[in-house]
């Protein structure tokens, strides 16, 4: 077997496409302190010349010095002791090559340093990376790993910060299998010195494996935002010796024993040369900003700080897409995994690229990887067949999840019982299933056994019932009004948001993870209907109210699907553009983006909205006219697309927040009929209406995929008459029409008013061309 971790966009030319749409949600260049700051943002050897080294030898001399350069590293190399890194210096990894171990980099006396697309591993008596007595270093994109099994102090830390250095960033790396990772001031002695420096940036790092330290801060300023843990067994965010830290918008995964602590003691497991009980220290600080997902993790917060809000500008990544996003961009690779490729019928997240190898079936990679079978059979076109596939093909496996092995007397309802879901996420998160459950469990014969159970991050929120609560983003504690608050905001908050230039209602749902719902109720200058437009920039929002302030659930709006539908009167005309649900588009990343879509039409007052591709959202107030369900053999589930199934464009899979769907439709005339219903047809519907309206009823109609509808009034006697509903895609010969050339003497006189006479309706243009 084969097996390479890197991601499936560095393979453009195979079968899966890089999902850009993920790696468009996240900012690449230089954020948090390394940019601003009272120096000036770090820019390494910018305008300096370039180099590329393939040995040690090379290495060291070309980091040396203090002019501006840009050294590229190719290949693996063993350093024989540190190396110093010189100032305005750019060390860069070049593609997956570039590789150190033996000893690490020390960054001394340094300024405006960047460390990038770098993989450092087992590096003995010293950390892969040590910061100290420097200013303005960024250390992006790189990968440290080492053996946790050897025991706390066999390794020393991935990247320390040290003697008083600052304005500092850390992103977007991959740190796993070593036992202390990150410190900042290393020793409770140098308070003197460190006070009041040691500002550090961590945002977007995957950590796994790990023992501590993701970051352990004593003295300085941390912001540690958007963060994804898994299994960090002792204790990851550690704030000591009066050191103040800023969480918010982390994701804690696994079996991490404590997410986040100010108690000062020094655990053993963090300093194994000290005293078994651990040593004592002054506590630390810690702010809560954004919500974090703490996962089954403990935090203790001894006491709070003034670390309210860092002081720069950056973008939250919405929580529900932290894991994803992280896995998806930390450590070394991107430089080749930026480039977009070719468009795919969908975006689908990658988890890594397997060579394929008899006799490895579907369901055994299923089994290996925790991975939904039909994903990677649909998403893979060399596989033909699940149980005898090629040899050394490329097969790309997509993001984990939690799965289940169906049994052959299984139904969607005994499943979804069984594991605790509701049978419409069961649904979504396999969407080759169709909503009337169909095909399953008969469609794993062809596409495998095992299905998904939880989205990608392996963290499933239940569809909950309306009389449960729904939002958790309360805070329990208030924290001082800014100044800039928007006057009509709530007193009883617990987190402000200040609004930019350039951001909508939606992003800022996304990024604090709060209802529009709520958000407006803590928020009354802001209307469900125009919550964008009543965004002010410079003023600060409530994102995060108490329970006193706020004590009622305020869910979010109900919505109803109405299936997969194309444009067009019939089969031929699907190879038309599709449906008319263009008012506004929005880009949205799977899974589980429906509410994320809704809530955006709704802030545009636009009650129908739509999922495209699974990564785009459409709002209208209406389903326009010669939208037609999707009807093709075998291309029904989920709105699926392949090049069979209709234009160009993929199908629309269509929602509506009221309890119908509105629909566009008009007049073909007034009709006088004998008594008879004035639509047939071999698939007629006829519903007793009773007060119900018009749009209600054209919105049953277009369900039943009827092509005229209309409001019949029938008569039993003089005193006694129904109001029926009825749908059909044939009039009834015995009707009449009405001449439209006669006018009304009274213009209040409707023509068509009276008994035997109804006005009949279309959703279809070419009954409008040929009435």
């Amino acid at each position: 077997m084969k097996l390479s971790s890197v991601l499936c966009g560095v393979f453009a030319t195979l079968t899966v496409a890089f999902p850009s749409e993920y790696l468009s949600l996240a900012t690449w260049g230089v954020e948090g302190y390394a940019k601003d700051n009272p120096i000036g943002i770090t820019t390494g050897g910018k305008g300096g010349k370039t180099v590329t080294v393939t040995t040690a030898e090379e290495l060291v001399a070309a980091v040396k010095g203090t002019e501006p350069k840009i050294v590229k590293l190719k290949g693996k190399v063993t350093l024989p002791s540190r190396l110093k890194v010189g100032s305005n210096t750019s060390l860069i990894g070049v593609g997956l090559t570039a590789h150190i171990t033996g000893a690490g980099v020390d960054v001394y006396h340094g300024d405006n340093v960047i460390l990038q697309n770098l993989k450092i591993t087992h590096i003995l008596d010293n950390d892969c990376i040590t910061i100290r007595n420097s200013t303005r270093v960024w250390v992006d994109h790189n990968e440290f790993a080492s053996d946790i099994d050897q025991g706390p102090d066999h390794y020393d830390g991935q990247v320390d910060i040290i003697r008083a250095s600052d304005w500092i960033t850390v992103s977007w790396n991959y740190f796993h299998d070593h036992w202390k990772s990150s410190l900042v001031g290393n020793d409770a002695t140098f308070r003197d010195l460190d006070f009041g420096h040691l500002h550090v940036t961590y945002h977007h790092n995957y950590w796994r494996n790990m023992g501590t330290r993701g970051p352990a801060g004593r003295f300085g300023h941390q912001h540690v935002y958007n963060n994804l843990y898994e299994d960090f067994l002792y204790q990851a965010i550690h704030s000591r010796s009066d050191n103040q830290v800023l969480v918010e918008g982390n994701v804690f995964r696994g079996n991490t024993s404590e997410a986040l602590s100010t108690y000062g003691l020094v655990i053993p497991m963090d300093s194994p040369n000290t005293c078994t009980c651990g040593d004592e220290e002054l506590d630390g600080y810690a702010n809560l900003g954004a919500k974090n997902d703490w996962g089954k993790a403990g935090v203790n917060i001894t006491q709070k700080g003034n670390f309210y809000k860092a002081d720069y500008k950056y973008k939250l990544t919405p929580l529900k897409l932290v894991p994803t996003v992280a896995k998806l961009g930390a450590g070394v690779g991107y430089f080749l995994r930026k480039t977009k490729a070719a468009p795919h019928r969908r975006p689908w997240l990658v988890f890594l690229v397997y060579m394929y190898q008899k006799p490895t079936t579907l369901a055994t990679l299923a089994v290996k990887y925790s991975v939904s079978s039909a994903e990677i059979f649909i998403n893979n076109r060399d596989i033909l067949n699940c149980y005898d596939m090629v040899e050394d093909v490329p097969i790309c496996l997509p993001f984990q999840c939690n799965t289940y092995q169906v049994k052959e007397n299984d139904t969607c309802t005994s499943v979804s019982k069984s594991l605790g879901i509701t049978i419409k996420d069961f649904i979504y998160l396999n969407p080759w299933i169709r909503d009337d459950c169909g095909n399953f469990p008969s469609g794993t014969i062809t596409l495998g056994k095992f299905v998904c159970t939880t989205p990608s991050d392996g963290h499933y929120n239940r569809t909950v019932n309306k009389s449960e609560p729904t939002d958790s983003n309360y805070v329990d504690e208030v924290i001082p009004r800014p100044e800039n608050a928007n006057l009509d905001a709530n007193q009883e908050c617990g987190r402000w948001f200040t609004v930019e230039e350039g951001d909508d209602c939606l992003s800022v749902l996304g990024q604090h993870d709060i209802s529009l719902s709520l958000f407006t109720a803590a928020n009354p200058s802001i209307s469900p209907k125009n919550c964008t437009a009543n965004l002010i920039p410079g003023q600060a929002y409530c994102v995060a109210p108490t329970k006193k302030a706020l004590p009622e659930s305020y869910p979010p709006p109900t919505y109803l699907r109405y299936g997969c539908y194309f444009s067009g009167n019939h089969f031929q005309d699907l190879y038309r553009p599709t449906l008319d649900l263009t008012l506004h588009k929005l880009s949205h990343v799977n899974p589980l983006s429906i509410s994320s879509c809704q809530a955006y039409c709704l802030s545009h007052s636009l009650p129908v909205f739509g999922l495209q591709n699974r990564d785009t959202c459409l709002c209208d107030d209406r389903l326009r006219m010669d939208s037609r369900r999707n009807k093709i053999w075998g291309c029904s589930s989920r709105c699926d697309y392949i090049k069979d199934c209709g234009p160009e464009q993929p199908p629309i899979e269509v929602f509506s927040s009221h309890q119908y769907l509105p629909v566009e439709y008009a007049s073909i005339g007034c009709f006088e009929s004998k008594g008879d219903h004035v639509i047939m047809g071999k698939d007629s519907m006829s519903l007793s209406w009773g007060n119900n309206t018009l749009e209600e009823c054209a919105s049953s109609c277009v369900v039943w995929e009827a092509d005229y509808f209309a409001l019949q009034t029938k008569y039993y006697s003089p005193v006694e008459q129904t109001n029926f509903c009825i749908c059909g895609n044939e009039l009834n010969p015995a009707i009449e029409r009405l001449s439209t050339e006669e006018e009304p003497i009274d213009e209040k006189v409707d023509t068509c008013s009276g008994k035997g006479r109804t006005i009949i309706y279309t959703t279809n243009s070419k009954y409008l061309e040929s009435s």
